[in-house]
């Protein structure tokens, strides 16, 4: 379910404040007045939003990095993959400052919807749905559901940083294919996949690996303001340091009843204490997220998995505790699901898998694959994928090509 800013990450709360109830109309004179008040709002909020996208003209353009355009930040479930060209991210032509496209150009395959496109009426969803960053402060309809724009300039009135919300569908999520992997599925594919991850990957030390996180990987621009998010919470707190501990929460914004004030630390999807602490697992980045301190101990080394019932934990971004489980918010979904998927093709063969590994990873494959399919990479995801290579030389191949988990299947990812 979408949930917005709006409702809880405020520091004073939310309240509401109007006019006394009008006196009723007449069934004429109130039928005109709907009219009349729907067109000029509708007017009002096209006016507003598009203020709001000029003033993120510059950022927008900051972001193009090594000749490929990234969205702002997360985007939202879509129901399949769809194929292109082998090079996908291959350096595309200039694009245009209001143009945050998250697929390579149109020359080589679906091309990224400008927030312009985003927001007009009319056409089909891949032309009306983009993959843009919200806080809940306006909304206007597509053929695909509502949008909800960003206000940059909202950010000065929420000292400490502001949350995230999810986007309804985007397109089909293009994949960039994997060499080496045609034509192979079940065990043979996961074996190859595992290679590929292991190509080319450089050992790094966990400090350095953190720094990196904070500093580059995981560094984001928001309206002009730069900062970094947290995966389990969905705040985003500015700052430009290399230190978790520099990034606190304002309040208790996420509302889990905690003031981390204290920053933020490095959440290891497959927790540490199952691969005993060691390199390079330890600090390769394609499993390491930033996160608030209280949530990433309430998950501690529990396996994640949809909450029923009545959970023990909860925050306002979705995140779960009960039953055994963890759930991380729909925002994280995905990408936690690549993370492990990732480690477990990387590192499989490794001499720290014993029985508690394995039970940890087989009672949570069914749901990984389906958010894997539900939550496929976004802009920021892949623009990550690369970032980390840069920096420690191997890629993400369930980030670049998400069908390659289902290609893999359950069966043959079931550890013995």
């Amino acid at each position: 379910m979408p949930w917005r800013l709006s409702e809880y990450s405020t520091p004073g709360g939310v309240s509401s404040i109007g006019p006394s109830p009008p006196r009723p109309l007449g069934p004429k004179t109130q039928a005109v007045r709907t009219r009349l008040g729907y067109t000029l709002l509708k007017m009002i909020r096209q006016w507003r939003a598009l203020t709001a996208l000029l003033i993120l003209v510059p950022p927008l353009d900051a972001q193009v990095l090594a000749g490929r355009a990234t969205s702002l930040i997360v985007t939202t479930p879509v129901p399949a993959f769809s194929a292109a060209a082998p090079s996908a991210f291959a350096a595309s032509p200039a694009l245009s400052p209001l143009t945050p496209a998250f697929l390579p150009s149109a020359a080589e395959g679906p091309a990224g919807v400008s927030i312009l496109d985003a927001l007009r009426e009319g056409g089909s969803p891949e032309e009306s749905a983009g993959r843009i960053s919200f806080d809940g402060s306006e909304e206007f309809s597509s053929p695909s559901g509502a949008i909800y724009i960003l206000r940059p300039f909202k950010h000065p009135a929420v000292p400490g940083g502001i949350a995230l919300v999810q986007s309804q569908p985007a397109p089909a999520s293009t994949v960039r294919s994997v060499p080496g992997t045609e034509g192979l599925q079940g065990e043979a594919l996961l074996d190859k996949v595992g290679q590929i991850a292991a190509s080319h990957q450089k050992t790094n030390d966990y400090r350095a690996a953190s720094h990196y996180i904070f500093k580059t990987a995981d560094h984001l621009m928001i309206g002009g303001v730069s900062g970094v998010v947290d995966a389990y919470s969905g705040v985003f707190v500015p700052g430009n340091s290399s230190e978790g501990a520099d990034y606190p929460e304002t309040g208790d914004q996420d509302g889990d009843g905690y003031h981390e004030k204290n920053g933020m630390n490095i959440e290891h999807l497959w927790p540490q204490s199952l691969f005993e602490h060691k390199l390079p697992m330890r600090a390769d980045i394609h499993h390491l997220m930033p996160t608030f301190q209280h949530p990433n101990g309430v998950r501690a080394n529990l396996p994640f998995g949809e909450v029923e019932g009545k959970p023990d934990y909860q925050n306002n971004a979705g995140a779960k505790r009960g039953g055994g489980f963890f759930e991380p918010p729909d925002m994280t979904k995905g990408r936690a699901a690549r993370g492990l998927l990732y480690f477990y093709s990387r590192y499989k063969k490794s001499s720290f898998f014993n029985r508690r590994v394995a039970r940890f990873w087989n009672v949570q494959i069914e749901t990984l694959l389906r958010w894997n399919r539900q939550f496929p990479p976004d802009a920021q995801e892949m623009r990550r994928n690369d970032l980390v290579e840069q920096y420690q030389g191997n890629r993400n191949p369930f980030v670049d090509d998400p069908g390659l988990a289902d290609l893999i299947g359950a069966e043959a990812l079931r550890a013995h």
